[in-house]
């Protein structure tokens, strides 16, 4: 089938490439923003799912920052170079530096996506960061350059899980989200301190529901308590100040 709606053709090849995200996890990430005519910066995007996904809801140009370096996963270049081909996005690209290598030049970015990567930018000052001086340091250090790479008014959004969990607190794997590393993860409370500390104003922050459920459950269970016997996952979003 041929789609002419460029979102209906994004979703249609990731389905076919067994990919995972949803419209309901797009909506969740991105209600409210607009992405038309948008530069966006997509810190830590992997194969660029996201990247994609700002390009067919009508970004100008977007960069898809991943370091294939240790960790990541194989093949991410050339999982990135067929997306663009099956979804003819010639205004992504890729990047394979660190955010700390990373040099915009003359760019700046009025969306900012960071999606299950904010916690890997700096591992080691993530697991110490709400008792270690030097770890906020570090991390209001990278908030301060992710900053200045945007536009005044631009929105960066932070998607992670929170560390407090039902079944982390029993000492068992959560079976929504198993492989999760709690350790290095902190709470959205947390992030915001530190992101205000670096300039950002505060814009809001929201709990993943089971989204397969819709509207229904996102009124009932969209909120801190219910996420704590879900995934605890949070959504972040802050600002930079107008001018």
């Amino acid at each position: 089938m041929t789609h002419t709606n460029p979102i209906a053709r994004y979703f249609s090849v990731i389905a076919r490439k067994g990919m995972a995200f949803s419209p309901r996890y797009t909506d969740f990430l991105f209600r409210g923003i607009s992405f038309k005519g948008a530069r966006v910066l997509d810190i830590g995007g992997g194969a660029g799912l996201l990247s994609f996904y700002a390009a067919c809801a009508g970004a100008a140009s977007v960069i898809c920052l991943e370091p294939e370096a240790e960790g990541a996963d194989a093949g991410i270049a050339g999982e990135f170079r067929r997306l663009a081909a099956a979804l003819a996005a010639g205004n992504v690209s890729l990047s394979t530096v660190t955010l700390q290598e990373f040099a915009p030049g003359a760019d700046r970015f009025d969306v900012v996506i960071l999606n299950n990567s904010i916690n890997h930018l700096d591992e080691h000052s993530c697991v110490t960061l709400c008792g270690d001086a030097q770890s906020r340091r570090s991390y209001q250090a990278l908030f301060r350059k992710i900053r200045g790479m945007q536009n005044h008014g631009g929105v960066i959004v932070i998607a992670e899980q929170a560390p407090r969990n039902l079944f982390r607190s029993l000492g068992v794997a959560n079976p929504f989200t198993p492989h999760v590393e709690w350790r290095k993860h902190q709470s959205p409370y947390l992030w915001r301190r530190v992101m205000e500390s670096a300039g950002y104003v505060a814009a809001e922050i929201r709990w993943e529901y089971p989204l397969r459920l819709g509207s229904a459950a996102r009124a009932l269970m969209s909120n801190r308590v219910a996420a704590f016997f879900y995934t605890s996952r949070f959504l972040l979003r802050m600002r930079v100040p107008a001018a």
